[in-house]
């Protein structure tokens, strides 16, 4: 089931509200208090119940629509997950995708020193004009090319 599979409908109110009832209601008090109170006992109840099981449930996040900047998720569980990756990555020492682009690497490089604190201090940088061979750039050290200048 899901959330929208709760909601009550036109049809529910006209089959079990009091406007299905005739105008002037023959039955004993009893019975014309339950017709007044059918709609609430056949239908809201049930389904305020069912929703309230649906929300508790387990499978509940998945229904509930989520809109996060830098999450392409829609839904609470998936958001949730692709939050939690992104921790697990940033955690083992990565960076996590999409958060470095082009204009972030560009003010980094304006200025040496923008880069210490960022990197972990076992890892070193080069950079040249030109791309080294694997040779020469040691274990542990990034390398960036630059266009221009020395």
């Amino acid at each position: 089931m899901s959330f929208t599979s709760q909601k009550i409908t036109d049809s529910d109110i006209t089959t079990y509200g009091v406007q299905s009832q005739p105008n002037k209601l023959a039955g004993s008090a009893q019975q014309n208090k339950q017709a007044f109170d059918k709609l609430i006992t056949e239908v809201v109840k049930a389904k305020l119940n069912a929703l309230i099981d649906e929300l508790t449930a387990i499978t509940a996040a998945a229904q509930i629509g989520a809109d996060v900047d830098g999450l392409t998720s829609t839904n609470v569980n998936d958001a949730l997950a692709e939050l939690l990756a992104a921790m697990q990555y940033i955690s083992q020492g990565g960076v996590a995708p999409g958060s470095v682009g082009e204009t972030e690497l560009a003010a980094t490089l304006e200025i040496g020193d923008r880069l210490v604190g960022v990197l972990p201090a076992n890892v070193g940088i080069k950079s040249g004009p030109t791309v080294p061979t694997t040779s020469d750039i040691s274990n542990g050290q990034i390398y960036f090319m630059y266009e221009g200048g020395e």
